[in-house]
């Protein structure tokens, strides 16, 4: 898998760090009227721009306790969720859920958007990365003007202020 970038200017490489089971075929965004959730509870996909490039916002709820979960995963303690504390109780459904959301959805999506829809490769966000790298950017723990503008969403703040416009150009139609 490629390396994706958060928002908080992290570049991830997936591993695991929770484990759980739930249908792959649930991450699919947007579902087709002939797919019907299975687990999932909720989802939501918001296709948005962060600093002049396409993001993805998406979000899945599934429930904490799952009947269809194998006996020996039931007995793993899940430590990653309980202390991001992405377990919630649901007002709305009146049940404990588990929120799969971010970058870590987007994963999972790709994931299924290769075993479901037979998608050649996953992009990730590593143009990005490198691009951002080789012009002064997440070379350090300590974030630059620029990197904190961007982590907070400043208004008119662009990722071209910092990649020169070909190039910024060229990330425009990989992440289209």
């Amino acid at each position: 898998m490629p390396a994706y970038l958060a928002r908080t200017f992290l570049a991830v490489a997936p591993c695991s760090a929770s484990v759980f089971s739930v249908p792959l075929r649930d991450f699919l965004q947007p579902r087709t009227e002939n797919v019907q959730l299975r687990e999932c509870l909720k989802q939501s996909h918001i296709r948005t721009k962060w600093a002049g490039l396409p993001w993805n916002l998406r979000s899945f709820i599934f429930p904490v306790f799952n009947e269809n979960e194998t006996d020996w995963l039931q007995e793993v303690e899940d430590l990653s969720s309980a202390s991001e504390d992405e377990t919630h109780e649901d007002q709305e459904l009146d049940l404990r859920t588990r929120n799969c959301w971010g970058l870590t959805a987007n994963i999972l999506h790709d994931v299924a958007e290769v075993i479901y829809h037979g998608k050649e490769s996953v992009v990730g966000e590593e143009d990005l990365i490198w691009s951002l790298h080789n012009h002064g950017q997440i070379h350090t723990k300590e974030r630059t003007d620029f990197e904190k503008r961007l982590i907070n969403n400043t208004k008119g703040s662009m990722f071209s202020e910092v990649i020169p416009q070909e190039e910024f150009g060229h990330l425009k139609q990989i992440y289209r």
